[in-house]
């Protein structure tokens, strides 16, 4: 068990939510704030909305001290308490308000201001199939601007980060933190020999590097007479999928499934059932999924990323990216293999632990502490539209 920090600070968490959809980055930002709790620090994770797995991780004790604070507008509902340092949690939009007021706020409070990195636009768009706009990631450089620290949640990351963000303070530190699993949540779903499903977890929403859309190239003889489970964090699948994923899997004899918002507790059994996992992923800031089913001794096959060769090394099969031949290939491969779950190696375990993120992050907030605070932001805020402006806004956008 990790032993607390002998210098506990005050930490907030920045983090806008929904309170119906799930968000992986979302959700690495309260699993980090727990870890950071779970360190010995003073953490508040404030939000917008409750976060909708907020439940799925109160198996976790120190989940009861990461105190939950609700605002608005990231302005004037911040909390009026102490604050050491102030982590922002970014998104892909080109609204500056969240990120201004969390700098004005850090400023007064005299804090030190973190940014969690989950990518920048030149990493994501060299390799995913559907680049995005790099302005969508404005307000994340806005914030390093002003940064102590850059935390990406991978090596890989932190290497890109270094190359992004070059218009920071000479103080800022770039560095990185593996986010925990849900363990308590695997574990509790016991084990099981595996049965004929294969399990694809993915989104079809702001989804096309993440491979839902191509997910009808799975369907071959190789897994006839097993069950395609798909796990869908955000987002319907589109009904022109839905059935042309139902008519080869009438031609191949293979079951289909789509499940969507399953609770940790839910995805974990579907986990402990599966056969394999699926992963044909072409971008990923850290890629969840993989680790957890190697956790849970299901095998993998991905695309090979560097992100999940840094992790995973040799405990996952990797097919070139995008080459859904060599997927299927490997599929009957994997299949022909089956076997009683292996346990985890001493390597998953640690790197999935909340401990090692814990023990990990009160060095790097040690070293953000030897940094100095936020001073000199100035921020001029855009004059209030009319509301003729207002209309003649909300006509052109119809």
């Amino acid at each position: 068990m990790l032993q607390s920090t002998a210098h506990p600070i005050d930490i907030s968490v920045f983090a806008r939510n929904s309170a119906t959809a799930y968000s992986g980055g979302r959700y690495a930002s309260l699993m980090l704030a727990m870890a950071l709790a779970h360190g010995g620090h003073r953490v508040r994770y404030v939000t917008n909305k409750k976060p909708v797995f907020h439940e799925d991780l109160k198996s976790f004790p120190a989940l009861a001290k990461v105190q939950l604070c609700l605002t608005h507008d990231f302005g004037a509902g911040l909390p009026d308490t102490p604050c050491d340092v102030a982590i922002i949690v970014p998104g892909l939009d080109k609204e500056p308000s969240f990120y201004h007021g969390i700098l004005r706020h850090a400023q007064e409070r005299g804090a030190r201001v973190a940014l969690l990195n989950f990518e920048d636009p030149h990493w994501f768009n060299a390799l995913s199939p559907s680049p995005r706009d790099p302005a969508l990631w404005e307000g994340w450089a806005l914030a390093a601007k002003h940064a102590n620290l850059v935390l990406s949640i991978s090596e890989e990351g932190r290497k890109h980060a270094r190359r992004f963000y070059t218009d920071c303070p000479p103080h800022t530190l770039f560095d990185y933190v593996y986010p925990p699993i849900n363990h308590p949540a695997a574990d509790a779903a016991g084990e099981t020999r595996p049965e004929k499903r294969i399990v694809m977890l993915t989104r079809f929403w702001r989804g096309g590097h993440k491979g839902g859309g191509d997910v009808a190239e799975l369907i071959c003889d190789a897994i006839r007479g097993y069950t395609l489970v798909l796990v869908a964090g955000r987002g319907k699948i589109p009904r022109r999928l839905l059935a042309e994923l139902r008519r080869r899997g009438r031609d191949h004899s293979v079951g289909i499934e789509v499940k969507y918002r399953l609770s940790d507790a839910e995805k974990f059994r579907e986990l402990r059932r599966a056969a394999l996992l699926v992963f044909p992923s072409r971008f990923e800031g850290f890629g969840y999924p993989p680790v957890e089913a190697q956790y849970c001794g299901v095998p993998c096959i991905a695309f090979d990323l560097p992100v999940l060769r840094e992790h995973s090394g040799d405990g996952i099969r990797y097919v070139p990216p995008g080459d859904w031949a060599a997927l299927r290939r490997s599929l009957g491969e994997v299949l022909r293999k089956r076997r009683h779950p292996p346990a985890p190696t001493e390597h998953i375990r640690k790197l999935a632990s909340v401990d090692h993120a814990a023990h990990r992050l009160n060095t790097i907030m040690a070293g953000v502490m030897q940094t100095p605070p936020l001073s000199g932001y100035t921020y001029k805020a855009p004059p209030r539209a009319g509301f003729f402006q207002k209309v003649i806004h909300s006509l052109r956008k119809s």
